[in-house]
């Protein structure tokens, strides 16, 4: 299928649908720019392929899919520069591969390491300066390799090995440097292979026009200079700022030319071409260090450092307030402004009240507008807007932050419907009646107003009908008075049961005839019994005697016999006598009966005259 000689500018997928049949396909002489992945999906028995003399400049992998029996393929006489890997990786049968006469630079590794089928390469009229000769070991077909009018200037020493298993090998007219580099080249050269007489020097300008077979390799070495870096610096001897761009400049000069590697702080190398300028966008505090450029060639190796500094600027807040608006309202609209200052220009962040922060991304009612020096615009604001704000400045030099306190004039009114309760169920005869119980029956509510004043904070400030709050004092009032009249019931209940009990000072007398002595504080005391009015006995109370101390140092002279009787009569409000506190003479009464006592004949008018009473129980 010829396509040749037509104005044809991109290959899509489709256009080839139903030509599975083709096996050549010419269109050579077009105006392409692009083959779009997929083109050739439906052509898998194509052979041969022919671009010839169109404008291709990047040859990506996905290209040629679907090509798995392409035999030849001629991409010579385009604008190509670049070639992505693994483009041929879909052509596993290709023989025939033409790239002459464009703008190609270097050969990428590992491009024809699978094309083991490859018999003829033509890579000539472009601008190689390095071929990779070690990808060709593994091919075995290789008849035709044409480098010639390229920009290489050394062969390494496995490149004389390839060279020679190929039949046809052109490499003439490349800028040859005749220097150390080729030493181990020149030693196995014999003069044998055409390929040797094609290598001319260029470099240094003592060998230029010689041919290399002809040159003795000792006078290689003579050619040869040791690497000097001749300057390492920034570009620009501006202050470094955290973003900003950093420009390092690498020279070095050497026979042969050497090889500049920079290895940045964070330990990565970076590769640079002869006095090439290394670039490194937004640079950050990891940027920051020493750099170290490398010179090496084969003679020998060179270095420089250079320290890099980042300056820094602790942020600091120049302004932080509300414009516009003051006082501020509910619904309005209002603004804030934050202005803060630093090294790096720091990064800007407002808090509001409800906890969000404000950034430039923010989006919605709160919106910032730049970032450095920041502006919030607040729109129909709302009470929660009220409240603290905080601004806060960071960079990498570290924080700072400001408050500003923002007021909301609110004022909520709440109006109120008078409550009226009318008399229910009767009727006076009397207007003058009719007028009286209503004045006394009909409460007015007048209008309540419920105005919130302005707070710091933002808060719900409820509000209640006027019979809702009625009804919550009246419920506290009775709940009050019900509590109230149940400690005033108990209280009076205790009062009442304790008003009849008295203490019951009953005690047992003995009513006997007998005389008793008894010797009690040192005073003899005899006396005889007389008929004492009778009282119930008391269980409460243990018996007593009723007897007469006797005289000081007197002995008892009788003991005391008789039945115990109550004690003797007295008024109610007479207090009964202390019983006296038992002794060791009242063991004599261990043995006698409890009927066997006597009250003393005492007389309680006497003066001097003392009740005391003695247990008649021993315990």
């Amino acid at each position: 299928l010829g396509l040749s000689n037509n104005k044809l500018t991109t290959l899509k997928p489709g256009m080839f649908t139903g030509l599975g049949n083709v096996q050549s396909l010419s269109l050579s002489d077009n105006e392409m720019t692009d083959i779009q992945a997929g083109t050739f999906s439906a052509t898998s028995q194509l052979r041969n392929l022919n671009l010839h003399n169109n404008r291709l400049t990047n040859l990506r992998s996905d290209m040629f899919t679907g090509l798995g029996n392409l035999r030849s393929i001629m991409l010579d006489e385009n604008d190509i520069i670049g070639i992505q890997a693994g483009i041929f990786n879909s052509t596993p049968q290709l023989s025939l591969l033409y790239l002459q006469n464009n703008n190609i630079q270097s050969i990428p590794s590992n491009l024809l390491i699978n094309l083991m089928q490859l018999a003829e390469l033509r890579l000539s009229d472009n601008n190689i300066t390095m071929f990779p000769f070690e990808d060709l070991s593994t091919i075995q077909r290789l008849n035709y390799l044409h480098l010639h009018n390229n920009q290489m200037t050394t062969l390494p020493s496995m490149a004389y090995d390839i060279l020679t298993s190929i039949s046809d090998v052109k490499i003439n007219n490349n800028p040859w440097q005749c220097d150390c580099r080729m030493v181990d080249f020149r030693i196995k050269m014999t003069g044998s292979r055409s390929f040797e007489n094609q290598i001319n020097c260029s470099q240094p300008d003592s060998l230029n026009g010689q041919k290399l077979i002809d040159i003795n390799p000792e006078n290689l070495f003579t050619n040869c200079q040791d690497p000097t870096i001749i300057r390492f610096e920034r570009s620009k001897d501006n202050i470094l700022v955290h973003g900003d761009t950093l420009h390092l400049v690498c020279e070095a000069t050497g026979i042969p030319t050497p090889d500049i590697t920079v290895i940045l702080p964070s330990g990565l190398n970076a590769t640079l071409d002869v006095n090439s300028t290394i670039t490194i966008t937004n640079v950050t505090a990891a940027d920051a260090g020493l750099y170290v450029c490398i010179a090496d060639s084969p003679v020998g190796t060179a270095f420089a450092t250079l320290s890099v500094d980042l300056a820094y600027e602790e942020p600091s807040i120049l302004r932080f307030e509300k414009v516009n608006i003051d006082p501020l309202a509910q619904g309005e609209t209002f603004r804030l402004v934050c202005e803060a200052s630093g090294i790096p220009t720091p990064d800007i962040t407002v808090i509001l009240p409800s906890g969000q922060n404000a950034t430039v991304a923010s989006v919605g009612r709160v919106t910032v507008v730049e970032n450095g020096t920041c502006r919030n615009t607040i729109a129909n604001s709302a009470a929660t807007d009220a409240g603290l704000y905080v601004c806060i400045a960071v960079n990498p030099a570290g924080s700072t932050f400001a408050t500003l306190v923002v007021d909301l004039h609110t004022v909520q009114t709440t109006v109120l419907p008078p409550l009226l309760t009318p008399p229910l169920g009767t009727t006076s005869s009397s207007q003058e009646s009719t007028t009286d119980h209503d004045s006394a029956t009909t409460s007015f509510s007048p209008p309540v107003s419920v105005v919130s004043s302005p707070s710091k904070q933002p808060g719900y400030v409820p509000t209640f009908s006027l019979p809702v709050l009625l009804a919550a004092v009246c419920g506290s009032v009775a709940g009050t008075l019900f509590i109230g009249g149940i400690i005033l019931a108990i209280w009076c209940k205790r009062n009442n049961q304790s008003a009849h009990k008295r203490p019951d000072f009953s005690v047992v007398f003995n009513n006997t005839n007998t005389t008793t002595t008894v010797i009690t504080n040192g005073h003899n005391l005899t006396g005889q019994t007389q008929p004492q009015p009778t009282r119930p006995p008391s269980s409460q109370f243990e018996p007593y005697e009723d007897v007469q101390p006797p005289l000081r140092d007197a002995v008892p002279s009788q003991s005391a016999r008789g039945q115990a009787l109550r004690p003797p009569n007295r008024s109610n409000n007479e207090p009964p006598p202390v019983p006296p506190p038992r002794t060791a003479s009242a063991t004599g009464y261990e043995n006698i009966p409890e009927h066997a006592y006597q009250p003393l004949a005492l007389t309680r008018n006497q003066p001097d005259a003392f009740h005391h009473y003695q247990s008649l129980r021993r315990t």
